[in-house]
Parts: C-alpha cells; sequence; structure tokens
C-alpha cells in the first residue's frame, strides 16, 4: 500500500510512478493539520454517470462532492477537464471530477502502524500521482467515530432543507466546541455550542446534496484546534419542481455573437474594451445577463447588461496575467446558465 510520511511545507509534493497502474485512493497524513488525500490519475473521470457520487475538484481542493444526475441541474458544475486531457503535471491548476469510494472513506495504515479510515469530506486537500497499489485495507469496514451526531433533517417551505445536530458534551472549561456545515469546499455554516448537546438547527441547506458535518474542539489558551470530521451525508429531497428556461439554451449559443475585448496595457495593469451582441427578446422580468471576466487567480468582474447590444469597460487588470471573458445568461427561475465565451485578455 502506498504510505506518504512527509510532506514540504504546506505543498502536497508527490512523485509519480512507473509500475502499472491501478485506481485507488490513500491518505497523507499531516502532523498537527487534517490529514489529505492522494489518488491515483484513474480516478479522474471522462464522463460522469448518473447516481455514481464524485469528487468535484478545484486546484488540489475538493469543492464538492456530487451525486451525478444528467437529467438535473448540477448547477455547480461549470466546467471539468475530462481525464483524456487532464494534464499530470498540472492537476492543481485544473478543475476535474474525479471517483470516490462508495463508502467515502479511505482505510490506511499509520505511521504508527495501526489501521485507521478517513472519511473524504469537501475541503480537504488532493494529490496525484500516476498510480497506487491496491489498498489490502480497503474491504474493511472501519467506523469512524461520530463526534456531532445527526438528529433528523427536514424540509422547508422554499424547497430549502434544514439537518438538527446534536453536538459533544464539553466539560473542559479551556476548550470551545463549533459545529460546522459544509455545503462545498469554501461555503460554511458556524455554530458555536453551549458546551452541551443541545440540538443545533442548520437551515437553507440544498436539497438531496452532500454535505459535512465537523466539529471543531479549539483550546483557548493555546489557540490551537482540532477538527473532527464525519463521513458526509446527503440532506433531504425536496422534490424541487423542474422549471423551464424561459429562453432557449441551445438556439441562443447558435445565434449570439460571442463578445470581443480590446486591451490596452499601461505598465504593470491593463484596461479593456468588451464589447458584445443584442439579445433578441430580451425580457429582464424572466432573464437576467452579464459580462464576466475571469482572472487568473479565479477573481471575477461582473457587470450586468440588457438585452441590447453595447460595451463594457474593466481597468486594474494585471497586465501579465490571462483572463477569459464571457457573457452569461442566467434565468430567473430555473437558474440554468448559457454560457457564451469570448476572446481572452
Amino acid at each position: 500500500m502506498f504510505k506518504i510520511k512527509s510532506i514540504i511545507a504546506s505543498a502536497l509534493v508527490i512523485t509519480s510512478f512507473a509500475f502499472p497502474a491501478h485506481a485507488d485512493w490513500d491518505v497523507i497524513e499531516r502532523q498537527g493539520q487534517n490529514n489529505a488525500f492522494v489518488m491515483s490519475i484513474d480516478e479522474a473521470v471522462e464522463t460522469p454517470q448518473d447516481n455514481k457520487t464524485y469528487a468535484y475538484i478545484e486546484y488540489g481542493v475538493i469543492a464538492k462532492l456530487i451525486l451525478w444526475n444528467s437529467n438535473a441541474n448540477n448547477s455547480y458544475i461549470t466546467k471539468y477537464v475530462p481525464l483524456s486531457l487532464l494534464p499530470f503535471y498540472d492537476f492543481r491548476d485544473t478543475i476535474f471530477l474525479a471517483k470516490v469510494p462508495e463508502s467515502l472513506k479511505i482505510n490506511y495504515t499509520s505511521v504508527t502502524g495501526e489501521t485507521k479510515t478517513e472519511a473524504i469530506n469537501q475541503g480537504d486537500l488532493v494529490a496525484v500521482v500516476q498510480s497506487l497499489d491496491p489498498n489490502p485495507l480497503a474491504s474493511q469496514d472501519i467506523s469512524i467515530p461520530v463526534t456531532t451526531q445527526v438528529v433528523s433533517t427536514s424540509v422547508n417551505s422554499d424547497h430549502s432543507t434544514s439537518i438538527t445536530l446534536a453536538p459533544p458534551v464539553n466539560t473542559n472549561p479551556n476548550q470551545t466546541v463549533e459545529v460546522q456545515v459544509i455545503t462545498n469546499g469554501i461555503s460554511f455554516t458556524s455554530v458555536a455550542t453551549d458546551n452541551t448537546s443541545n440540538p443545533i438547527t442548520i437551515n437553507n441547506l440544498p436539497s438531496n446534496e452532500y454535505v459535512t458535518v465537523q466539529t471543531v474542539i479549539r483550546d483557548t489558551t493555546t489557540n490551537q484546534s482540532v477538527t473532527h470530521q464525519d463521513v458526509p451525508i446527503i440532506t433531504a429531497n425536496a422534490n424541487i419542481p423542474v422549471l423551464v428556461n424561459a429562453r432557449d439554451s441551445v438556439q441562443d449559443k447558435a445565434v449570439i455573437a460571442a463578445p470581443q475585448s480590446q486591451a490596452v496595457v499601461n505598465g504593470d495593469s491593463k484596461s479593456a474594451t468588451i464589447s458584445f451582441a443584442p439579445i433578441a427578446n430580451f425580457d429582464s422580468s424572466k432573464t437576467m445577463a452579464s459580462i464576466m471576466v475571469v482572472g487568473p487567480n479565479g477573481s471575477t468582474t461582473s457587470i450586468g447588461i440588457d438585452g441590447n447590444g453595447g460595451t463594457v469597460n474593466v481597468s486594474d487588470l494585471l497586465a501579465t496575467g490571462n483572463y477569459t471573458v464571457k457573457m452569461v445568461i442566467r434565468d430567473i427561475d430555473s437558474g440554468e446558465e448559457t454560457i457564451i465565451n469570448g476572446d481572452g485578455l
């Protein structure tokens, strides 16, 4: 079984291997921090299949765990690189989907020789190697001690869901306990407890999606904390009615011209004028539209537009940065987005 016993600084530095490929995951132990994961590149997905769970990995982080359904609006998925195009040595600069074990757990042998298990969760770090040896512990059912109990889930009138949690009892006066619920790798709700198991309800969660429940125990004297993660759970299915897009997305992509950009560099910065075509039969009560400029670090400038063609200006861009420009047409009711990619900057 592949073992990694050290990591250089904060980066995950993994060496590729030449032996035959096996699809697998393993655990990277990190002293004083949450463990991370390493996966074989064979786990990357070419085409997702319905009713299969995948990790949506953005720049080396599990942004979201997804139960794929091609008939539903996988609204979080904006793009991903399929396995056939995934550059192995640049995986930390790309976005891709990866297969995960059905248990959402990885069994491993720790550096001290103990057999342990680690839950795969949203927000976890992932490194990629060319291949891994098969995990001999994979078939074992090793339980994860649950720190915060999930008491119940419920569906609200606005089709959002709620979960009620029972946090652990804390009798240490030098510790505080927080319960956190993560809906994707960068969005979470954190609630301080009263050190009892009194139930806490987290509202406005997405329907029928994975959420991560974790408990953060902080030492008030040292300000150091320990995070306990449970195995991700799926929220209740609110059976949200499918709302039809007011516009024909296929038609819009076929007839609306791509935005055109002209950039001017001035020292260390650059500005740009972006021209865009009209949007026929545009109804602002049903549709929103914008021109978006996305920077190399993910920073985004969004400028609202109407159905008339015209130009918008952006400034204070990095002179050496590569930017993508796109027109985004979003249906207000269904949430469906039509993206028309333009010139880069």
